[in-house]
């Protein structure tokens, strides 16, 4: 079994709509110094696990919360990854990864959208959040 970050990326490398805007430009927690935009960074916002009273405690069950970034030089081209992102995960149920490195996704749904704009610097980022069901 592979971690949820490593299942994450590797689907959104391989999803046909995501790669034909970014190919494999898709980083964890922030950019490389140089990038060649438009690109995505995705980061672990927070990790609620579902727990139990019994002597275990961990049902292997977590809903974390992950922000995803696309950043682009034009609104347009931070919106076009922003909808390639939402096509590749909003609804997503099923393994993440390739043969016997999976992750198994119960659910991954949309929360929220925000857009900043870095002014003089010339790039744009729209975040979004996703919380992921999915085992451990």
């Amino acid at each position: 079994m592979i971690t949820i970050e490593e299942g994450l990326l590797y689907h959104l490398q391989n999803t046909a709509g995501v790669a034909a805007l970014v190919s494999t430009r898709v980083y964890p927690n922030k950019l490389p110094e140089t990038v060649t935009f438009p690109a995505i960074t995705y980061q672990r916002i927070d990790s609620p696990r579902v727990l139990t009273h019994d002597t275990s405690g961990a049902t292997g069950t977590a809903r974390p919360r992950f922000q995803f970034d696309a950043w682009g030089t034009t609104y347009a081209s931070a919106k076009a990854v922003t909808d390639a992102i939402r096509a590749a995960l909003n609804g997503y149920v099923g393994a993440m990864g390739t043969g016997g490195s999976t992750v198994t996704v119960q659910s991954s749904l949309i929360q929220d959208e925000r857009f900043d704009d870095f002014g003089d610097a010339g790039i744009l980022r729209i975040s979004s959040d996703y919380i992921i069901w999915h085992l451990e």
